[in-house]
Order: C-alpha cells, then sequence, then structure tokens
C-alpha cells in the first residue's frame, strides 16, 4: 500500500490533468461562438469527453474517499484531501456547462452561417472565462494564494459583461422578434459562460483555503479554519 504521502500525490495528479481536459473543453467550446459556424463532428467531439470529466470525477472522489478511510489525514494533508473534493466537483460541472455551450452553438447562426450580432461582446466574455479557468487552474498548481484571491475579485467583471449581453439580447428580441428563438439560446450560453466563471472562482477560493487555511466568504470576508492534528 503506498503511503499516504504518494497517494495524495497520485489524486493531485490525476485532478491536474482532469484540469487540463475541462481547461480545453472550455476553450474550444467557447471558441465555437465566436469563430465559423461549428462542424457537426467536433461538437460530437466536445460533448462526448464530458463523459471522461464524469469518468474522472468518480475516480478521484472515490480514491480521496479511500485515502481519508485508511490514512486518516489530519491537518495539511486532510486540508490537502478537502480540497482535491472540492475542486473536483467544480471541474465537473464546468464540463457540464462547456457541453450545454456546444450544444446551443450551433443554434446560435441562422440559415446562412451568420451569428448574432453580439460576437464582440462574446469575445470580450469567453477571454475573461477562460483567462479566470486558465489561471485558478495555474493557481492550484502552484498553491499560491495570491494568484488565487485575483482571479475571485475578478468575478465581478463576467458577471457585468455578461449582464450587458443579456440586455442587448433583450433589446434584440423586442426590436427583431423573428430572431427571438436564437437570442433565447443566446442567454442561455451567457447564464453557462458566467456560471463557468463562477466556478472558476470558487476553484480559487479553494486554493485560498488549500495554501493558506481560510475559508473565503461569498461576501469577501476570510475566515481561518483550523485543522488540529
Amino acid at each position: 500500500m503506498p503511503s499516504a504521502e504518494l497517494a495524495l500525490e497520485r489524486i493531485t495528479a490525476e485532478l491536474l490533468d482532469m484540469g487540463r481536459l475541462v481547461e480545453s473543453q472550455v476553450r474550444t467550446a467557447l471558441g465555437l461562438l465566436t469563430g465559423p459556424a461549428p462542424d457537426a463532428a467536433e461538437l460530437d467531439r466536445l460533448i462526448k469527453s464530458d463523459k471522461v470529466v464524469d469518468q474522472a470525477e468518480n475516480t478521484i472522489d472515490l480514491a480521496c474517499n479511500e485515502a481519508l478511510a485508511i490514512y486518516t489525514p489530519v491537518a495539511d494533508d486532510l486540508r490537502k484531501v478537502l480540497t482535491i473534493m472540492m475542486v473536483n466537483g467544480e471541474l465537473e460541472r464546468m464540463g457540464d456547462h462547456a457541453k450545454n455551450i456546444a450544444r446551443s452553438a450551433k443554434k446560435l447562426y441562422d440559415g446562412d452561417g451568420e451569428p448574432l450580432p453580439i460576437i464582440d461582446e462574446l469575445q470580450r466574455a469567453t477571454d475573461v472565462v477562460v483567462d479566470m479557468v486558465h489561471r485558478s487552474l495555474g493557481s492550484l498548481v502552484a498553491s499560491d494564494g495570491s494568484q488565487a484571491k485575483q482571479v475571485y475579485e475578478s468575478d465581478s467583471d463576467i458577471d457585468q459583461i455578461c449582464k450587458a449581453i443579456n440586455t442587448q439580447l433583450m433589446r434584440l428580441m423586442q426590436e427583431q422578434p423573428v430572431l427571438v428563438p436564437r437570442a433565447v439560446e443566446g442567454i442561455r450560453v451567457v447564464h453557462n459562460i458566467e456560471r463557468i466563471g463562477d466556478l472558476a472562482a470558487n476553484v480559487a477560493k479553494d486554493v485560498v483555503f488549500l495554501a493558506t487555511g481560510e475559508v473565503v466568504r461569498h461576501d469577501g470576508r476570510t475566515e481561518h479554519i483550523d485543522i488540529r492534528h
């Protein structure tokens, strides 16, 4: 039986592999929104890759529960297991939202392949969210609480961008009723983008807990959790 340290290293490596896959899913799904009309085969590949993420989540969750049962970790090791379990669930949900975006992407294009007139705003939203996901995972790799704090503090930026896009889509539906079905699909996409941003912020907050033992509350306050021996 491997030592607790080796077991945690293995679980961490699996989590980081999962994180890289989810980041790729998010990049690909969001790229579909601002590029040419999406290719059906590419959409299928992206949607099917969600099953790989689901399996990874199950494997990591089981490994964490086994580590808790076998090694009864305390202090830093216990905090690491708890962090892995939290991040694991958040990455799986990111993958779900990426899949949702992929399913909606094709519906955002009309018969002649022209996207809705929100392309610039969507590009800005995708840039911010992809950056948040990348930096949140980078802070996890480095266990860097300072970098993580910068990520979750930027969550308000994506909230404001998504609110502005929704306002534009509502106005578009009033001015051009023929676009209502696609505009509604656009609102669904914006919701998924915003949720990915929220989840990236949650991963960053988990990293703060891992690095410092502090729990970041919804209002931005931090509270130190002391896990004693």
